[in-house]
């Protein structure tokens, strides 16, 4: 299941927990193991030399503070290295001691690009951290270094939030489904670790989690503009099946057509958006940078009333006491503005929903 595990450690509690549970899963699944550890010589450099004009005279002179620097760079740079070694100790002697392939790195430079340059760059395919690293606070549940690492990898990340040995973790292991590839992917990953043997083995089993468990009232398919998937209606229908109050907010191109309107609809669309941002129409156009954007906007709406489903609007703007906020008051009022019809579709929405 993983062949290669990527561990990065700093020698907190959850790195910590992160190296023995990256163990355990190469042990299992018999895969190899690389740890790493960064640190940034070049900034201690770097602060040195902005501190060196609190120097006394005798000090400041070129060739004292060439021998200053040097001596400075390579007390830093060795220590820092022998501190990054020390961390990776213990965790080869333990690799050796399990028969696990391993390999350490000492990185030096800026923690999480190194670390996110590191993985895409060899064959990792998972990576086992610690939510928190040395300087966390208690309240975060993730640290900066995690977070960052998060919304940058194109790998599997395992995030150790709980620092205790994985042995005393007996809860089950629960799986959030969306009908998506993603998550029933995560749902095997699931039940492989929960056969017996692997590292979830005797837990209380796998539960999936699925939206409409949730008490979604309204699960909102958004985008950029989703008008330009071909799929758009088999998500609705599929949506539906799940048992789902369906939306969604498609862009005044010209993809949004009278027909595709009434495709929704047949799909069993509960609910279309459109975004209407500003009350004029040049000022809308302008806004959007897209002229006809408003007429686009209002045709919209009136092939969703035409197809017998309530619409609605969002607007960027929230301060009610603006003067495009009374214009918009205005505006809404007004039986020309919306041909007629009832203007409830004029108000953003308010509802909670889930953004898919």
């Amino acid at each position: 299941m993983f062949r290669s595990l990527y561990v990065p450690l700093d020698g907190s509690a959850h790195a910590d927990a992160a190296a023995a549970l990256a163990l355990t899963l190469a042990r299992v699944f018999g895969g190899r193991l690389t740890a790493s550890h960064v640190f940034a010589a070049r900034m201690h450099e770097s602060r040195f030399r902005q501190m060196e004009f609190t120097l006394q005279e005798q000090y400041r002179q070129d060739a004292v503070l060439e021998k200053q620097r040097d001596v400075h760079e390579d007390l830093i740079g060795r220590g820092l290295k022998l501190i990054s070694d020390s961390y990776l100790q213990s965790i080869e002697r333990q690799a050796g001691e399990a028969a696990i392939p391993f390999a350490g790195r000492s990185l030096e430079g800026r923690n999480f690009v190194e670390l996110v340059r590191e993985v895409h760059a060899g064959d990792a395919d998972l990576v086992v951290m610690g939510a928190k690293g040395m300087g966390a606070t208690e309240d975060a549940p993730l640290g900066s270094v995690c977070e960052r690492m998060a919304r940058r990898l194109r790998r599997d990340l395992w995030v150790v939030k709980d620092p205790r040995p994985w042995r005393e973790k007996t809860g089950a292991i629960l799986v959030a489904i969306d009908g998506s590839a993603y998550a029933y992917a995560g749902l095997q990953a699931g039940l492989k670790l929960a056969r017996p043997g692997h590292p979830g083995g005797g837990r209380s089993g796998v539960r999936s989690l699925s939206t409409t468990e949730m008490g979604t009232p309204i699960f909102v398919l958004s985008g950029g503009d989703p008008a330009n998937r071909p799929d758009l209606t088999e998500l609705v229908r599929f949506g539906k099946g799940l048992g789902l109050r369906m939306a969604t907010i498609p862009a005044a191109t010209e993809r949004l057509t009278r027909d595709l309107v009434h495709e929704l609809k047949d799909a069993g669309l509960d609910q279309l958006a459109v975004s209407l941002d500003l009350p004029r129409a040049e000022m809308h156009d302008a806004f959007r940078g897209v002229p006809g954007a408003y007429r686009k906007t209002l045709e919209g709406v009136e092939w969703a009333h035409a197809a017998g489903f309530p619409s609605r609007s969002t607007r960027p703007f929230a301060a009610t006491r603006s003067p495009i906020s009374r214009r918009w008051r205005s505006w809404s009022r007004g039986s020309a503005s919306c041909s007629g019809r009832s203007s409830s579709w004029c108000r953003p929405a308010a509802a909670p929903s889930c953004r898919g």
